[in-house]
C-alpha cells in the first residue's frame, strides 16, 4: 500500500483540525471555567471506525455530526481519547501536549488514519 493510498483522509484529517480546532479550544475553555481541574482533549471521530461505535456504546451520538455526516466533534476527559490510541498515540501526547500546559490535545479519528495536535488554550500559548 502508497502513503498516497489514503491521501484525501490525510488532506480531510488537517482540515478538520483547521476548521474544527476553534471550536474545540472554546469549548474547552468553556468547561475548563466552569470545572478548573477537568482534563481535557478534543476528539474528532468520523463514523464508521471502531473508535465512534466504541464511544456510541459509552454515550448517545445519534444527534452527533460532522460536516453533515454522521460523526463527533467535541471535548472529552483526556482518558476518553487516551483510551483510542495505541502506545505511539500516547507517547506522542505525552510528550508533544503534556497534561498542565496551556494546550488541548486533540485528536481526529478517520476510517483509514488518525491525527493528533496539541492547540494552544490562549492566544498568548
Amino acid at each position: 500500500m502508497s502513503s498516497f493510498d489514503h491521501f484525501d483522509e490525510q488532506v480531510r484529517s488537517w482540515e478538520h483540525l483547521e476548521d474544527r480546532g476553534p471550536q474545540l479550544v472554546e469549548q474547552a475553555i468553556e468547561i475548563q471555567r466552569l470545572e478548573p481541574d477537568a482534563i481535557l482533549a478534543g476528539l474528532i471521530i468520523e463514523a464508521g471506525t471502531p473508535e465512534f461505535e466504541a464511544l456510541s456504546n459509552r454515550v448517545d451520538l445519534s444527534g452527533e455530526s460532522l460536516d453533515q455526516q454522521p460523526g463527533f466533534l467535541g471535548v472529552v476527559p483526556l482518558s476518553v481519547a487516551i483510551s483510542m490510541l495505541d502506545d505511539d498515540g500516547r507517547t506522542w501526547l505525552r510528550e508533544n501536549c503534556p497534561v498542565g500546559t496551556e494546550h488541548l490535545p486533540v485528536v481526529a479519528i478517520l476510517k483509514n488514519g488518525l491525527r493528533l495536535a496539541c492547540l494552544p488554550l490562549s492566544p498568548s500559548s
